[in-house]
Protein backbone atom coordinates (compact mmCIF):
# COMPACT_ATOMS: atom_id res chain seq x y z
CA UNK A 1 0.00 0.00 0.00
CA UNK A 2 1.43 3.04 -0.84
CA UNK A 3 0.36 6.91 0.46
CA UNK A 4 0.48 9.56 -2.05
CA UNK A 5 1.66 13.03 -1.00
CA UNK A 6 -1.58 14.23 -1.30
CA UNK A 7 -3.09 13.13 1.99
CA UNK A 8 -1.52 16.28 4.32
CA UNK A 9 -2.55 18.64 1.80
CA UNK A 10 -5.97 19.70 3.96
CA UNK A 11 -6.04 21.05 7.18
CA UNK A 12 -8.53 18.43 8.71
CA UNK A 13 -5.68 15.94 7.52
CA UNK A 14 -2.70 17.43 9.60
CA UNK A 15 -4.83 18.18 12.51
CA UNK A 16 -6.05 14.32 12.29
CA UNK A 17 -2.13 13.56 12.14
CA UNK A 18 -0.94 16.14 14.54
CA UNK A 19 -3.70 15.02 17.44
CA UNK A 20 -2.56 11.47 16.90
CA UNK A 21 1.46 12.25 16.90
CA UNK A 22 1.52 14.43 19.40
CA UNK A 23 0.22 12.78 22.24
CA UNK A 24 2.51 9.91 21.29
CA UNK A 25 5.79 11.63 21.29
CA UNK A 26 4.76 12.95 24.68
CA UNK A 27 4.33 9.07 26.13
CA UNK A 28 7.87 8.30 24.38
CA UNK A 29 9.55 11.51 26.70
CA UNK A 30 7.50 10.14 29.91
CA UNK A 31 8.82 6.43 28.84
CA UNK A 32 12.14 7.32 28.43
CA UNK A 33 12.69 9.57 31.52
CA UNK A 34 11.10 6.77 33.23
CA UNK A 35 13.65 4.35 32.28
CA UNK A 36 16.62 7.05 33.10
CA UNK A 37 15.41 7.71 36.56
CA UNK A 38 14.15 4.23 37.51
CA UNK A 39 17.65 3.03 36.64
CA UNK A 40 19.81 5.56 38.23
CA UNK A 41 17.82 4.47 41.57
CA UNK A 42 18.33 1.01 40.43
CA UNK A 43 22.00 1.47 40.77
CA UNK A 44 22.01 3.83 43.75
CA UNK A 45 20.52 0.50 45.58
CA UNK A 46 23.05 -1.75 44.11
CA UNK A 47 25.71 0.33 45.21
CA UNK A 48 24.26 0.37 48.83
CA UNK A 49 23.57 -3.34 48.59
CA UNK A 50 27.33 -3.62 47.66
CA UNK A 51 28.43 -1.56 50.00
CA UNK A 52 26.15 -3.29 52.89
CA UNK A 53 27.63 -6.99 51.61
CA UNK A 54 31.33 -5.81 51.48
CA UNK A 55 31.16 -4.24 55.26
CA UNK A 56 29.78 -7.47 56.58
CA UNK A 57 32.43 -9.29 55.30
CA UNK A 58 35.14 -7.02 55.89
CA UNK A 59 33.90 -7.27 59.64
CA UNK A 60 33.46 -11.04 59.49
CA UNK A 61 37.47 -11.05 58.59
CA UNK A 62 38.25 -8.66 61.29
CA UNK A 63 36.11 -10.60 63.49
CA UNK A 64 38.16 -14.17 62.54
CA UNK A 65 41.70 -12.14 62.67
CA UNK A 66 40.98 -11.61 66.16
CA UNK A 67 39.77 -15.09 67.15
CA UNK A 68 43.15 -16.09 65.46
CA UNK A 69 44.96 -13.57 67.95
CA UNK A 70 43.20 -14.85 71.07
CA UNK A 71 43.89 -18.32 69.87
CA UNK A 72 47.79 -17.53 69.38
CA UNK A 73 47.60 -15.82 72.75
CA UNK A 74 46.29 -18.78 74.70
CA UNK A 75 48.27 -21.15 72.93
CA UNK A 76 51.71 -21.28 75.82
CA UNK A 77 48.17 -21.62 78.53
CA UNK A 78 46.88 -24.46 76.54
CA UNK A 79 50.28 -26.36 75.50
CA UNK A 80 52.61 -26.06 78.36
CA UNK A 81 56.07 -25.78 78.09
CA UNK A 82 57.27 -29.22 80.10
CA UNK A 83 55.38 -31.14 77.16
CA UNK A 84 57.15 -29.90 74.31
CA UNK A 85 61.12 -31.39 73.64
CA UNK A 86 63.92 -29.12 74.62
CA UNK A 87 65.96 -30.07 71.40
CA UNK A 88 65.37 -30.58 68.25
CA UNK A 89 66.43 -34.27 68.70
CA UNK A 90 64.71 -35.11 72.04
CA UNK A 91 62.37 -37.83 71.73
CA UNK A 92 58.69 -37.25 71.63
CA UNK A 93 56.06 -35.70 69.20
CA UNK A 94 57.71 -33.71 66.66
CA UNK A 95 56.41 -31.90 63.78
CA UNK A 96 58.62 -32.35 60.57
CA UNK A 97 57.20 -30.55 57.45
Amino acid sequence: MRLEGTFLRSKVARRVLLFFVLPRSSLLFLAVLYFVESNRVLVRQGHIQLLAASSAYGRTVYDRLLLADQLLRMAPAIFPARSRPRRPGAPGRTFRA
